[in-house]
C-alpha cells in the first residue's frame, strides 16, 4: 500500500512532524504532493527534493488515477474540511479514501465554546451559526452545506469534536503527543534560564497579513516588546522566541532577543514559564506541566486573528492561567504564574489523550490503523 501525503501549503519541517511523515515511512512508501498553488496559498517553496508540487486540478487528476492503478492506495491530507469538496472527487472516483489526523478542529470547538459564554460578542451570523449546531435534528443538514456535501473517509484524533466531518472517527492521542515523548530526551537548547515566547504568527502569517482587517505589524511589536522588557525586569530573566515557521518579521523585530526555528519542544521543556497566543504546542506544555502565561488584546478582536484570540481566552479559562492584555502599558501587580494541577489533568483526560490506549504512541497507533486499511 502507498500513502500519498496531500498538502494545501508548501511542505516543511513542520509538516513532517505533524503529518507523522517519516514515522509512515517506516512501513510504506510515501508521495508528498503539494497542492498549494490550487488552494492559492503562498509560501516559500519546499526544502525537500522529494515534494512534487502540482499546479492544477488536471494535473492531480491525472496523477490520482495513474497512481490508483499502479497500486492500493490511501491519501493522507492537511487540507481543511472547508476546502476538501475541491480535491475530494477526484479521489473518491479513484478508490483511494482520505484521511486527516485533526489539528484544528479543537480551536472550532474552543471558539464556539467561548461564543455560547459570550453571547454578547456573537454577531447574528454566528448566533445562527450556533443554534444549528447545537440542535441535533438541524446539524447534520448544517455540516452537510458547510462541508460542501464531503467528509473525510478516516479521521484520527483525540477527540471526535465535529463528529460531521468523517465517515470513521478513529481514536489517537492529541497531534502533538509523540512530539512531546520525544521532547523528554531533548538536551537544553541554551544553557541559562529563559522566559519563553512561543511564536503564534498572530500578525506576520502570510495568511493573515494581507486581509484588509489583518493587525498592525507596528503596533503589535511595540506591545510584546513593552510586554517582554517589563517581564525581564521583573523576573530577571531574558525572553527567547520559539520563531513560528511561516512568520514574516523585519530584522531586529525583537530587540536583539534570540529567535529560534525547530526547537519549540526543547525549549519549552526548560523555560522557567511560557508566553503564548494560541499554539497546538500547548499540547506539550500542558503535558510537561509548564506554567502558562496567555496574551490577547481587545483592540484585535475585530482582526483577521480574531479566532486565534478567542481560542487564546478559552484555553486561559480552561487551564485557569492569567491572561494579559496587551494593550496595558504596565504588568498586573501580581501575576499568577503557577501550574492549577487540576485543570492540567482534566484537559490532559479530554484533549490529549482521549479515548486511545494510553500506553501507545501515535506512531504505533497510525501505524496500526494503516494496517488494517491493507488490501
Amino acid at each position: 500500500m502507498r500513502v500519498i501525503i496531500l498538502s494545501s501549503s508548501p511542505l516543511h519541517r513542520m509538516h513532517f512532524t505533524d503529518l507523522y511523515i517519516n514515522e509512515i515511512r517506516e512501513q510504506y512508501p510515501v508521495d508528498l504532493w503539494d497542492v498549494s498553488e490550487i488552494y492559492h496559498h503562498p509560501g516559500k517553496d519546499s526544502e525537500f527534493p522529494e515534494v512534487v508540487k502540482i499546479h492544477s486540478l488536471e494535473e492531480l487528476q491525472e496523477k490520482v488515477q495513474k497512481a490508483a492503478k499502479a497500486d492500493q492506495c490511501v491519501c493522507l491530507t492537511n487540507i481543511l474540511i472547508f476546502d476538501l469538496h475541491t480535491v475530494y472527487h477526484l479521489f473518491h472516483r479513484a478508490g483511494i479514501p482520505l484521511l486527516q489526523i485533526d489539528k484544528e478542529s479543537m480551536i472550532w470547538w474552543m471558539r464556539d465554546a467561548w461564543y455560547r459564554e459570550h453571547q454578547e460578542h456573537a454577531d447574528d451570523a454566528t448566533k445562527k451559526m450556533l443554534r444549528f449546531k447545537d440542535n441535533p435534528v438541524t446539524r447534520p443538514f448544517y455540516s452537510w452545506l458547510e462541508y460542501q456535501h464531503v467528509k473525510f473517509d478516516y479521521l484520527l484524533g483525540a477527540k471526535n469534536y465535529y463528529p460531521d466531518q468523517a465517515k470513521h472517527f478513529i481514536p489517537i492521542h492529541s497531534l502533538k503527543y509523540d512530539e512531546y515523548l520525544r521532547s523528554t530526551q531533548e538536551e537544553p537548547v541554551l544553557s541559562e534560564k529563559y522566559i519563553l515566547f512561543m511564536d503564534a504568527g498572530l500578525a506576520h502569517l502570510p495568511a493573515v497579513s494581507g486581509q484588509p482587517n489583518s493587525i498592525d505589524r507596528d503596533d503589535y511589536l511595540i506591545c510584546m516588546n513593552r510586554l517582554f522588557d517589563q517581564l525581564e525586569e521583573r523576573y530577571h530573566l531574558p525572553v527567547v522566541i520559539a520563531a513560528h515557521p511561516k512568520s514574516e518579521y523585519p530584522e531586529n523585530a525583537f530587540r536583539g532577543r534570540q529567535a529560534i526555528l525547530y526547537k519549540t519542544a526543547a525549549l519549552a521543556r526548560y523555560a522557567e514559564f511560557v508566553l503564548c497566543h494560541y499554539s497546538t504546542s500547548i499540547i506539550d506544555l500542558v503535558l510537561q506541566r509548564k506554567p502558562i502565561v496567555f496574551m490577547t488584546s481587545r483592540d484585535y478582536m475585530k482582526s483577521a486573528s480574531k479566532t486565534i484570540l478567542i481560542t487564546t481566552a478559552e484555553y486561559a479559562r480552561l487551564l485557569h492561567a492569567p491572561l494579559l492584555e496587551l494593550h496595558e502599558e504596565k504588568l498586573p501587580g501580581s501575576l499568577a504564574v503557577q501550574v492549577e494541577e487540576a485543570a492540567y489533568d482534566a484537559f490532559t483526560r479530554e484533549h490529549i489523550i482521549g479515548q486511545a490506549p494510553a500506553g501507545k504512541n501515535n506512531r504505533e497507533l497510525i501505524l496500526e490503523f494503516l494496517k488494517t486499511l491493507e488490501k
